[in-house]
């Protein structure tokens, strides 16, 4: 599924976002601001991305280019964002890395002078994933697959947060149609549907168990690798989250004009009554791979046919390109 037909409510459309995700249609007022923005405890560089839609369909128009765009935390110490490319904002990790328990705020001040800033997001710690385990289950359970479940400890206070991603890797077995690949080059695929959250509210300080979080497809009887991301995000972060899932599966489709629209954390101080799109966060994240044996299931996997490679000398390569559903960069943990 390709990435720039899903229009994701609070992500820009640039060639160059290193994380995709799926992107409902939304109903705003042209050229309404959109931010979307992420700090965790990675020492990785941040972005704060800055756009205006440009339709009532939630496509994109014009970058929000020229603006001061700075991260502060309740410590008073504030940490500069560049410009490294028309729209995105980009911090310094050797001057600037996400600490746990720390509270951080956004602010932009565009070229027009219009202030911009979120709400004080804290960073909070996120618990040891314990174990993962998976079951098949077929046809006949309406979902086929290889159903992911991970159990963990929940921190002892109450108010505790969670969202997982998912991304499946696979060594792609061609770069064009019949050419071999000349470098190592992976499939990536993520269900752009599939947000999963929880909050604490049932396991406070308890273990839960048995969270479903992804659901690998019978494509090959290869070993699946997955890489499961575990973010432990704020309240605010929760709820934005919890009514964009709503909001979908009450329209049923991610492609159809969803019928309201989110509110999210960021608002123009100058004018308070403007509608501001998307979402600064704060979250520590934990990153585990995971692999699932396919080779048990009797029945055939329902993968896709490639077209035979003509007699003849072999087909030269051709090199792996980057897009949303192709990667050159190895996977974390990637086993072979």
């Amino acid at each position: 599924m390709k990435t720039h037909i899903l229009l994701y409510l609070f992500v820009l459309l640039l060639a160059t976002a290193c994380v995709d995700a799926y992107k409902p249609s939304i109903a705003p007022a042209p050229k309404d601001i959109v931010v979307e923005g992420l700090i965790t405890n990675q020492a990785v560089p941040y972005t704060i991305k800055i756009g205006r839609l440009k339709n009532v369909y939630g496509s994109f128009s014009d970058v929000v280019t020229g603006a001061t765009v700075s991260v502060s935390d309740n410590d008073g110490n504030v940490f500069a964002f560049l410009e490294k490319i028309k729209g995105v904002y980009e911090s310094d990790p050797n001057v600037f890395t996400g600490i746990i328990g720390k509270i951080y705020t956004l602010k932009i001040v565009t070229k027009e002078g219009n202030i911009y800033q979120s709400s004080a997001e804290k960073l909070n710690d996120n618990p040891a994933i314990e174990s993962i385990t998976n079951t098949y289950k077929d046809a006949t359970s309406g979902n086929e697959g290889f159903y992911v479940y991970l159990s963990f400890k929940d921190l002892p206070e109450e108010g505790n947060f969670y969202r997982w991603e998912s991304t499946l890797y696979s060594i792609k077995p061609r770069c064009g149609d019949i050419n071999p690949c000349c470098d190592p080059c992976w499939d990536v695929y993520k269900k752009p549907d599939n947000i999963i959250i929880s909050s604490d509210e049932n396991y406070n300080g308890k273990l839960n168990s048995n969270q479903e979080i992804f659901v690998v497809p019978y494509s090959s009887r290869s070993t699946a690798f997955i890489n499961i991301v575990q973010y432990s995000t704020s309240a605010s972060t929760y709820q934005f989250w919890k009514q964009l899932r709503k909001q979908i599966s009450s329209v049923g489709s991610i492609f159809d004009p969803t019928p309201a629209t989110i509110a999210g954390n960021i608002e123009n101080i100058n004018n308070k009554d403007e509608k501001v799109y998307g979402l600064f966060s704060a979250a520590s994240i934990s990153i585990t791979p995971y692999s699932i044996k396919r080779d048990y299931i009797t029945e055939n996997p329902k993968f896709k046919i490639l077209p035979p490679i003509p007699p003849g000398p072999p087909p030269p390569c051709k090199p792996c390109i980057e897009s949303s559903d192709v990667t050159k960069i190895k996977p974390v943990g990637w086993l072979n």
